[in-house]
């Protein structure tokens, strides 16, 4: 199933200011996880080989929760549209914030195991 993002053009360009660096983007990133009443959230990175020369430091970052996921009948309307205000303590950009660290950005929902 093919899913595209929509934007709201007059809050877009506080996106683009909100995030000039990756510690800030992780930042957003983990109080979404806070919002969603997490009690556990972890972050795992894997680094680029030494071998392979890359200006980047990491391939991969994952910040994995146990907090309330969005049901599937709001996905759209709460992840897909970028920059809305559906939420009631935020602005609805977070998730953008990954854009500020990669180009690829997975969303999945699982339970979180912790070993």
């Amino acid at each position: 199933m093919k899913k595209t993002f929509k934007t709201n053009g007059k809050l877009l360009s506080q996106v683009f200011s909100s995030y000039s660096n990756t510690f800030d983007a992780l930042c957003e990133l983990i109080n979404n996880s806070i919002q969603a009443k997490s009690k556990e959230i972890r972050i795992e990175v894997d680094l680029v080989d030494d071998d392979e020369p890359s200006p980047y430091l990491f391939t991969e970052y994952r910040i994995i929760d146990d907090g309330e996921g969005v049901s599937l009948s709001e996905f759209d309307r709460k992840i897909l549209e970028i920059a809305t205000d559906v939420k009631d303590d935020g602005k609805g950009i977070g998730r953008f914030a990954a854009f500020q660290i990669g180009s690829i950005v997975t969303l999945t929902q699982q339970p979180m195991m912790i070993k």
